[in-house]
């Protein structure tokens, strides 16, 4: 019956291969959306500077962040490309494009007019967030002779992350609600290469009411990768939500390109009060990948959590850096004696990994209760849809299902906490989903 349900949805939807739907189609496509990007990067640049000069800096930098997503969105364009494309005219247009891109891209952020733009920023920094400040920082000490704007500068706070404050704060009487999901927010068409899902701005909306619909105190999401996205989730979330954090360790903000990378696309929302709130990079995920991945550690509700996204790949090395990093996260909270860890573990259940992760020695897992093993009814996860979007149109109605069990809500064994978690389906094979991932509801109590 399931089968017959995902070739009857296939054919209907008529999804994407990335193949002839989503590819550059020839030698001439890549130039010309070389090109585009090269005129929209300068209009960028000119609208920072001119946003920065009349002191309206949220604007300017957001602007900014919205610079360094439109060059990752070309950039991962033309890798996938090169890897995918079968035309040899198409991979050598795209290694000298990309080759004149980084050229460009490197000459129009070290302009004159830019880094004193910079500069003026630095001695305004009374006038600045903590998180503007860090953007600014960065931006410093990729330029020289710079020490007494970055000494002004220190005087200062800073984050690497944006806290945004909206509605008075609650105060948590009862048990603690959290909505967890990795929603697939990434620039541009690569939600298809990377999850077999729509752009953002086709889901982003529906996946915000189902948020405001659980009712939850804390919302901690995953993959939040393009900082326009985290901007368009604040505004829909903003009445309900006290607390944002967002651009969670964002690398947007350099102008040393080799620099450059994605924030750890964490994104957390809060009707109570957040507090003792850090960031811990995973040191060895800019290396491998430019993804700044790492453990927000906070308080929320007087209870500390963790909120991760670990990272992804089955290579020996990404099975040694999860390992390292799902250790990382536990040692965290057994510092704090107690607590909570939620988000995308990449760490199936029942598995031998998930065995030699200590996920099931360290933390309660009721949601793996009465399970022995992953099914369409218990999954948090589908490969499904990225299957379908690699595979030609004519073979795509013999895509099956294959699905895993890696997303948690779990409470560290010790905690005198109690967590129940019920999945809120994000997709179903009869219709277009919202994300790859199902969320999870979880009610947190103290016993």
């Amino acid at each position: 019956m399931i089968r017959f349900l995902l070739l009857f949805w296939c054919y209907l939807s008529a999804y994407p291969y990335i193949g002839v739907d989503l590819l550059d189609q020839s030698a001439r496509c890549v130039r010309e959306k070389s090109h585009a990007f090269q005129e929209e990067f300068q209009d960028k640049i000119d609208r920072f500077i001119e946003l920065a000069h009349a002191e309206r800096f949220e604007e300017a930098f957001s602007e900014w962040c919205s610079i360094g997503s439109s060059s990752l969105t070309l950039f991962t364009q033309l890798k996938n490309d090169f890897i995918e494309s079968g035309k040899f005219l198409i991979k050598s247009q795209v290694v000298i494009q990309g080759f004149k891109l980084k050229r460009f891209v490197e000459k129009g952020l070290y302009t004159r007019k830019l880094r004193q733009t910079v500069r003026a920023l630095a001695m305004q920094a009374e006038k600045l967030t903590p998180y503007e400040r860090y953007i600014t920082k960065n931006m410093l000490l990729d330029m020289r002779r710079h020490d007494r704007e970055l000494d002004y500068l220190y005087q200062f706070p800073m984050n690497n992350f944006e806290q945004k404050f909206g509605a008075k704060a609650s105060k948590l009487e009862g048990p603690l609600k959290v909505f967890s999901a990795n929603i697939l927010c990434f620039p541009g068409h690569t939600p298809y290469y990377y999850g077999g899902i729509s752009p953002w701005e086709e889901r982003l909306e529906k996946i915000a009411k189902k948020i405001l619909d659980s009712k939850a105190h804390l919302v901690c999401l995953q993959e939040l990768w393009d900082p326009i996205a985290s901007r368009k989730l604040r505004a829909l979330l903003e009445k309900e939500y006290h607390v944002m954090l967002y651009d969670i360790g964002n690398r947007f903000c350099h102008l040393d390109i080799s620099k450059t990378g994605t924030s750890s696309g964490l994104f957390i929302a809060s009707k109570l009060p957040i507090e003792d709130v850090r960031f811990i990079s995973f040191p060895d995920e800019m290396a491998t990948n430019r993804m700044n991945r790492g453990a927000l550690i906070a308080t929320c509700g007087g209870i500390p959590f963790i909120s991760t996204h670990l990272t992804y790949g089955f290579t020996k090395e990404r099975l040694n850096q999860r390992m390292r990093q799902i250790k990382t996260c536990t040692a965290l909270l057994q510092e704090k004696k107690w607590g909570f860890l939620v988000g995308d573990l990449n760490i199936n259940a029942f598995t031998p990994e998930f065995e030699k992760s200590g996920i099931g020695k360290d933390y309660d897992i009721p949601y793996l209760s009465g399970h022995k093993g992953i099914t369409l009814e218990n999954s948090t996860a589908t490969n499904y849809y990225v299957d379908l979007v690699h595979t030609p149109h004519a073979q795509q109605p013999s895509v099956m299902a294959s699905e895993e069990l890696i997303d948690y809500c779990i409470c560290l064994k010790g905690s005198k906490l109690q967590a129940k978690s019920e999945r809120h389906p994000l997709y179903w094979f009869d219709e277009h989903p919202l994300s790859d991932h199902h969320a999870l509801i979880t009610t947190i109590e103290r016993l």
